[in-house]
């Protein structure tokens, strides 16, 4: 589930492939509203399936839906306080 600025988005679906480090990369696609709206958002969150949160940002967001994220504790650049 995405999380942007508090509000909740289901239907997203995120690849990536995480090697043990703190930091990943990978695409998250769903609608495109969502993911340009997350582009711009303050704070922008991933839920997992356990219950995790993590930290998220939008790298590069395409037209067709599909977005360049990172994930991962301390992201560079962004604007998240977490």
């Amino acid at each position: 589930m995405l999380i942007i600025d508090g509000q909740r988005f289901e239907g997203m679906n995120l690849s990536i492939e995480r090697d043990g480090r703190p930091q990943a990369f990978g695409f998250l696609s769903g609608r495109t509203e969502v993911l340009r709206m997350a582009r711009t958002a303050l704070q922008v969150h991933l839920e997992l399936e356990d219950g995790t949160t993590l930290p998220l940002a939008m790298l590069q967001v395409s037209p067709a839906g599909t977005a360049l994220v990172t994930i991962g504790p301390k992201l560079l650049g962004s604007r998240d306080e977490i």
